[in-house]
């Protein structure tokens, strides 16, 4: 069990005394949550479909992972997309800011004023956090050579104010290029639909479910994830959304929970148990 006295994580030479870090940052988890005075989400794991699900009102955190000061260099991270990327992506009056194109049916947002670089490491920050974690993302873990790969990367740019780390990363072209597709939708039915979470055995590509996001990811390269063709960030020119339909993002989404029923049916099977239903359905 992780104390005050083990070492951070990313800088592995400070104590990771950091209480409360947030896996994912605040500003894309908490909206599949609800409203402030009504926030609930509930916990879906295949391996206790036997009981009933956990509710919670808070997105996940966990202790003594980092040191005070790795906590402070992924919070400038946090703010730099927040304030250059999730706050404005909607927003008509910053339309300026990102160049639209159409793919078929869905649509590319290329980000003309966000530092690709800052954005790779974000992700990177996200899915290395992930993989560390012993939460939601329990069951999802890189190769030890893959996190390690991201740890190093992290720690090469570590900060302490805004000002370095953008002076840090100025015409650095040097940074290790993970190919990644990040997904959204056009509008949302209800963003207390969505899902936050990941499957575990899907490896090269990865999937990661974050909220409003997907994010979909590979170390090597493969079929699959060059298959979103110009969607995919390959290399440090800007960086490039995809926009599903509301209508594909809830079927996309349906499939997953389809497979995690299905999962679950199995492990139950497995210990001989049954289904936790509620009372209004055991009628």
């Amino acid at each position: 069990m992780r104390t005050k006295d083990s070492i951070c994580f990313l800088c592995q030479s400070e104590k990771a005394t950091q209480e409360n870090s947030h896996i994912l940052p605040k500003f894309i988890a908490n909206s599949v949550l609800g409203a402030s005075n009504a926030k609930k989400g509930v916990i879906i794991d295949p391996g206790t479909a036997d009981k009933a699900p956990t509710y919670i009102q808070d997105t996940d955190k966990e202790d003594y992972l980092l040191c005070p000061s790795c906590e402070s260099y992924f919070s400038i991270l946090e703010r730099y997309i927040a304030n250059h990327f999730h706050n404005i992506l909607r927003d008509s009056k910053e339309s300026n800011r990102f160049k639209e194109s159409k793919l078929e049916t869905f649509i590319i947002k290329e980000c003309l004023n966000i530092n690709p670089i800052i954005f790779r490491l974000f992700i990177y920050s996200l899915i290395w956090r992930c993989s560390i974690s012993s939460g939601i993302f329990s069951d999802f873990h890189l190769d030890s050579e893959e996190e390690e790969l991201l740890r190093a990367t992290l720690v090469k740019y570590k900060s302490i104010s805004q000002k370095d780390f953008i002076e840090k990363v100025k015409n650095d072209k040097s940074i290790i290029i993970i190919p990644f597709v990040m997904i959204t939708a056009q509008t949302f039915n209800d963003k207390t639909g969505n899902i936050t979470g990941t499957w575990g055995e899907w490896k090269n590509p990865y999937h990661l479910f974050l909220n409003e996001y997907l994010l979909i990811f590979s170390f090597d390269k493969n079929d699959k994830q060059a298959c979103f063709n110009g969607a995919n960030n390959i290399d440090n020119s800007n960086i490039k959304i995809l926009f599903f339909t509301k209508e594909f993002w809830s079927s996309y989404q349906k499939e997953y929970l389809l497979l995690i029923a299905e999962i679950a049916k199995g492990v139950l099977k497995e210990k001989g148990l049954a289904p936790w239903v509620t009372k209004k359905n055991a009628k």
